[in-house]
This record gives C-alpha cells, sequence and structure tokens, in this order.
C-alpha cells in the first residue's frame, strides 16, 4: 500500500480520501493506485490527529493500530 507510516499507536495512510459514512463508520479510500478498493473504518478507531474524518476529507487517515492489524491493514 502506497504511503503508509506505522507508529507506536497508530497507522497512517498518506493519500487517503472519504466518500460516505453510516451511523458508525467511514467509507475511505486508502491507495490512490487502488481507487476502487474502500474500506469502512469505525468512527471509534479514528486518531484524534486524523485529517479524513468526514465524506470529502482528503489527507492523511490516522487509525489505531491495533485496529489495523485486526482488519489486515498492517
Amino acid at each position: 500500500m502506497s504511503g503508509m507510516y506505522e507508529g507506536d499507536d497508530v497507522v497512517e495512510f498518506k493519500d487517503a480520501w472519504a466518500d460516505g459514512q453510516t451511523d458508525k463508520a467511514l467509507c475511505c479510500y486508502l491507495d490512490a493506485e487502488k481507487p476502487d478498493v474502500k474500506t469502512w473504518v469505525p468512527f471509534s478507531m479514528l486518531h484524534i490527529d486524523s485529517d479524513v474524518s468526514a465524506p470529502g476529507d482528503e489527507g492523511t487517515l490516522t487509525v489505531k493500530r491495533w485496529w489495523a492489524e485486526q482488519v489486515n491493514l498492517a
């Protein structure tokens, strides 16, 4: 996956964007090279410093590491 950074507690996806949501999750695209692959990210897994937190946002998506590992993103 392009543009991924893994820190101690978070995983960052540098070229992410969001285009939809439900009450509990945000529909995100994590890789500009794979614009047709979406990932539903629970709002509770978004890190407070995430640039992407609502539909229409673009930038760095920052999520909690333990969740990213559980869903095979890290």
